[in-house]
Parts: structure tokens; C-alpha cells; sequence
């Protein structure tokens, strides 16, 4: 700290003489004896008043103008050596009112702090405190900043009731919703500035921006240039359809797009152990930013309120794992989807209204079961096949950490772009499927059942008035059953289903019905496909003449 002038000796007896009367001044006076010991600590044992002066207006804690002492911290002083004072409630309010104002605009001004509300009617005690980052150029959730700050400065303030104060006297100076923050429309913040999408322009990043998320990537000259061959090499070696890798490029695309759900899509890569799902999911992982991406299963989603919240200031939600329960709630994967309006809630705050535009993505060796797999359900989900199982002595163990290094990062990011590009164009991705192809897809990898239906039964495309036509479309479920039971020990396939819960588990499948024939109950809308029965019996023919 620089020193002021101090003037003359008879200046400086003059300074001490009104620090002494302005102290003798006071209504509830600190003692003496505290005040001089505290003194004498600093400037040594000697008692010479100039000394003493000296010290305090180095300090800053007097201020002097021509003989006159102009300004007197004497609180701060106080505060400073560990010199109590007692004041009245009244004087405690006033002062910690006055003391939280000043406080809560050096959070603003000099840390730059800010709340932010999940809703306008939340009170500013449950909003969340975020910081600007300088040097990553981001705003970062830090909850438990204002307590450390206030830990550091005032600690005789560091309680929850000064705190609350500090709250409200921060939200009015610098307080935003959740809505406001993000660098908006057609924009994405990567490691050396904001992509400006549509203009093709790369600008450098400022704190007004308010940018939450933040692309581990980098982006040297224009967009344009080649992809990654071993990134290439691996998309052709998972998936076998052209359209299939243009959905992946697109959906990846649509990840680049935080600001909106539009296209209602959830990506599900379906397919055997040992095909790549993990790694594609986790590389793109990688280029969004593990810190921008959340893990939260498909059911919690569906069922909770707290995984909703979880994904809200996220790019992506990203699982390897699809779990095999069944979702009680599809309308919440819809609303997911869509990013239409949906209730969440952290742990001890309010429930509150977000608006969902992180993208899905999920992999699973078999088809997600729900209560109500209805049109609309299905056709939230953009499936694409992973069916080429690479065997354990071909499988390059560091495939992952090859595809996550730096420059090949960049370069998936390129690729991604192309599928923002193209999305934009098309409006829709390459080659959706109708909610009935996506049932049929998802029957192949589903349980059981699922799959022995898709395989052998044929599913009628539309209903007749003619009863005589509509009976062949009827089989009995205890011959289902039966041929069932063969078709598991035939395929090697290691699901035990008793007949009702078997029944039960195709019934609801899109397209079947409950009938009855010769008065027995049956599926209706399906019947089998030609040959299969015969086979069946033929194989069991042979089985037990060996």
C-alpha cells in the first residue's frame, strides 16, 4: 500500500487528537485499553503518537486534509485487529444491510458473480451463483462461492442469514434467468472462439456472451476440409448402410445445435456387444466436452424429476447403456424430446419449468421396453444399427483413445459440421423411419418375444370387413407359446418367459390385437410366416429320431 503525505508534526498531532475525539464521540466506545494494545502491537512498545498516526493513515484506516481528519474507518480498524464492539439490533440491521449492499457490489464489480433463476418467481436465496471463468472465457455454477468469499473477507458475517442479504443485493445488479444465458442462435463457443454457423465467422469470445458451454475443439481456417480416416474407417466398419452413417453425421450436427429441440429426436444405436456403439458415443462425448455432456439413464428421465434438472445446462446426455426396465411415463420422453415445457427439481429447491434442448443419445444391445410404445413414443427415436461384432483378438484396444486425440477431435468436429449443414438443408434426417419400421427394428433386438414374433410371424398392413379373410390373421397363443419355447432352445436364447407373461409381452406390440379363435384367446393381426410351423416341426422331427 502506497503512503500519503502525513504533513507536519503538528499536522499528525492534530490527525491523532480527532481520532481520539471522534472515538470519545461514540455512543458505545470500544476500550481504551483494546484499542492501544492493539496500536502497540504494530508500531512496537514505543508510545510516540507520531508513530501512531503514522500507522493509521499508511493504513488508510484515517484520512487527513489540512490539519483535519477528513475520515475515519474506525469499523474496519476494529474489525481488522479483533476489537469487538456491541451495537443495538438496530444499529446490527443497519449495519448489515449497508455492509451486505457494499459486499454484494464487490461480488459483482470485482469477482464478477452472478445469479441465476430457474424461474422469475423463484426467491434470489434459491438461485444459483455463477462465475466467470477468465481464463476459459466461460460463466461456471459455483455454489458455495459467496460463502468462501465471505469466509475470506467478513468472517463474523459468514452465516446464512448475511448471505440471503448478500442474495438479494446481488440479483438486482447482476441477475439473469436461466433462458438468457448462452451465446443464442446459430452460435457454438469451441476452445478458440464462437462459430458464428450461418455466416461461416469466427469471432473472439467476451463475457457478455454468457457462454456456459464451451467445445474442446479448435477450428483452423474455414470449415471445409477432409475427415479423419481412421474416424472414417471406423463408421464403415460399424455400420453397414450409407443413410445409417448420414444419420450419425446429422444427429452429431444436431448436437451442435443447444439453443433448439426442433427436430424431436432421440439417437438410439441398437446392436451386439463388440460393435463400436461405446466408442462413437464416447468420441462424441470427447468433442462436446465431458463437462458439457451428463449420464442419465433413459427410465430416470422418463420417471424423475431430478434427472430433468440434471441435463438442463447440458449440450448432451450421453449413456452406454440403455437400461432394460420398462418406462413408466413415455409422455415425459416426448416432452423430452420435443423440448417442449417440463417440471424439474434439484435436491431442496423448488420444482421449476425448463424448457429441454440437450440432445439425446443412447446405445443398447436390446430395443427399450414401455407401457405405451405408441406412434408418437416411437417416433421420437432416430435408430441406427451397429451389427458388425469385431472379435476380441481384432479389436484395437486403443481405438477410443486414438479417436479422442486433438487433432482428430477437430477433425470429427469438421465432420460434424457437414451434418449440422446438411440437417439444416433437408429439415429432417436422412431416411427416418415411419413408426411401424421402427417397431419391426426394434423387434429384432428386443426381448424374447419380440423377436420371435418379428421373426415369425407376418404383421396384416391394414384391417378387412371380411371376417372370413380377417380369421386367418389370428394365432392361438398356446401355439405361439409352444413354438416359442422351441424357437429360444433352437437359437441358444437364455430368457425364461412363463406362457401369460410371454402372451403379455406381445400383446403389447404394435400391430397385435387381443382375439380369439375357436374360443381360445389369440393375437390378433398377425399370423405366421409361410414355412416357419413346418420347419419348426421338422427340426423337432429330427431332434428326437437321433
Amino acid at each position: 500500500m502506497t503512503a500519503k503525505p502525513f504533513g507536519s508534526p503538528q499536522q499528525v498531532a492534530d490527525a491523532l487528537e480527532g481520532v481520539k475525539q471522534h472515538i470519545e464521540k461514540l455512543d458505545n466506545p470500544p476500550v481504551p485499553d483494546q484499542l492501544h494494545q492493539a496500536l502497540r502491537r504494530k508500531v512496537g512498545e514505543s508510545e510516540n503518537e507520531e508513530q501512531i498516526t503514522e500507522y493509521l493513515i499508511e493504513a488508510d484506516y484515517v484520512s487527513v486534509d489540512s490539519n483535519e481528519v477528513v475520515n475515519i474507518n474506525l469499523t474496519e480498524f476494529m474489525t481488522d485487529h479483533g476489537i469487538k464492539r456491541e451495537y443495538s439490533p438496530l444499529e446490527q440491521f443497519e449495519r448489515q444491510e449497508e455492509l451486505a449492499s457494499d459486499f454484494a457490489e464487490h461480488l459483482v464489480e470485482e469477482r464478477d458473480i452472478c445469479l441465476v433463476k430457474d424461474s422469475a418467481d423463484h426467491h434470489p436465496n434459491k438461485s444459483s451463483v455463477y462465475q466467470y471463468n477468465i481464463d476459459n472465457r466461460t460463466w461456471e455454477p459455483d455454489e458455495g462461492r459467496i460463502v468462501d468469499l465471505t469466509e475470506k473477507f467478513l468472517p463474523h458475517y459468514n452465516n446464512s442469514a448475511f448471505e440471503s442479504k448478500v442474495r438479494r443485493s446481488i440479483w438486482p445488479k447482476h441477475g439473469l434467468l436461466f433462458e438468457e444465458l448462452g451465446v443464442g442462435e446459430d452460435k457454438i463457443a469451441i476452445s478458440n472462439g464462437i462459430l458464428e454457423l450461418k455466416e461461416n465467422n469466427r469471432r473472439t469470445i467476451e463475457k457478455d456472451d454468457y457462454v456456459l458451454n464451451k467445445l474442446p475443439v479448435q477450428l483452423r481456417g474455414g470449415i471445409e476440409g477432409d475427415y479423419p480416416q481412421i474416424w472414417e474407417e471406423f463408421l464403415k466398419q460399424s455400420t453397414n448402410s450409407e443413410s445409417d452413417r448420414k444419420k450419425l453425421q446429422e444427429f452429431a450436427g444436431y448436437c451442435l445445435m443447444p439453443w433448439t429441440a426442433k427436430h424431436e429426436k432421440i439417437l438410439l444405436l441398437l446392436g451386439p456387444t463388440d460393435t463400436g456403439k461405446s466408442v462413437f458415443l464416447e468420441t462424441i462425448r470427447a468433442m462436446l466436452g465431458a463437462e458439457n455432456t451428463a449420464k442419465e439413464r433413459l427410465k430416470d428421465l422418463a420417471d424423475t424429476r431430478w434427472a430433468v434438472a440434471n441435463v438442463k445446462d447440458k449440450i448432451a446426455n450421453i449413456h452406454n447403456d440403455l437400461d432394460a426396465q420398462g418406462i413408466d411415463d413415455t409422455g415425459q420422453i416426448k416432452l423430452l424430446a420435443s423440448g417442449e415445457p417440463m417440471m424439474a427439481e434439484h435436491k431442496q429447491v423448488p420444482k421449476f419449468e425448463v424448457k429441454p434442448t440437450a440432445k439425446h443419445l443412447f446405445a443398447a444391445n436390446k430395443s427399450p421396453s414401455a407401457n405405451d410404445r405408441d406412434s408418437a413414443f416411437l417416433n421420437r427415436f432416430l435408430t441406427v444399427i451397429f451389427n458388425n461384432t469385431v472379435p476380441p483378438e481384432e479389436q484395437d484396444k486403443d481405438l477410443l483413445e486414438k479417436l479422442t486425440e486433438q487433432e482428430v477431435l477437430n477433425g470429427v468436429f469438421r465432420w460434424a459440421l457437414e451434418g449440422y449443414r446438411r440437417l439444416r438443408q433437408q429439415g429432417e434426417f436422412t431416411s427416418e423411419l415411419s413408426p411401424l419400421a421402427t417397431t419391426e427394428l426394434w423387434q429384432e433386438f428386443g426381448k424374447g418375444p419380440e423377436r420371435f414374433v418379428s421373426k415369425n410371424f407376418e404383421f396384416r398392413s391394414q384391417a378387412s370387413d371380411n371376417r372370413q379373410e380377417e380369421e386367418t390373421w389370428r394365432v392361438k397363443t398356446e401355439d405361439a407359446y409352444d413354438y416359442y419355447v422351441r424357437w429360444v432352445r433352437k437359437e441358444g436364447i437364455y430368457e425364461e418367459h412363463t406362457r401369460s407373461n410371454f402372451s403379455s409381452i406381445v400383446y403389447d406390440m404394435a400391430g397385435i390385437k387381443r382375439s380369439r379363435q375357436d374360443g381360445v384367446a389369440a393375437f390378433g393381426g398377425v399370423r405366421w410366416k409361410e414355412g416357419v410351423k413346418q420347419s419348426f416341426d421338422t427340426s423337432q422331427e429330427e431332434g428326437s429320431g437321433g
